[in-house]
């Protein structure tokens, strides 16, 4: 009776050691996991932080250029209502 007894607990305490075990990669799987989605995310947030600001200079050039012919617009309307004025002085 008591050599089964202890048989049995002989066996218990293997299946826990192994369990054990088991647990300890199963937990080091997870980690390794999660690290690899935090560094996916990490590169994605870089990627998407370098697209954006692409993004927005294109953005800028595309204002700029606009801004560009308003200047210009705005400097040939200028010229043409100095150069009435200066015909009225002196007509």
């Amino acid at each position: 009776m008591l050599n089964s007894t202890h048989f049995t607990f002989e066996k218990l305490k293997k299946d826990l050691s192994e369990k054990e075990h088991l647990l300890e990669e199963k937990n080091r799987e997870i980690l390794r996991l999660r690290m690899a989605n935090e560094e996916a995310m990490r590169l994605n947030l870089h990627k998407r932080a370098a697209h954006d600001h692409i993004a927005a200079s294109q953005v800028d050039s595309e204002q700029r250029g606009q801004l560009v012919a308003d200047l210009s617009y705005s400097i040939d309307s200028l010229r043409a209502e100095l150069t009435r004025i200066k015909q009225n002085m002196f007509a």
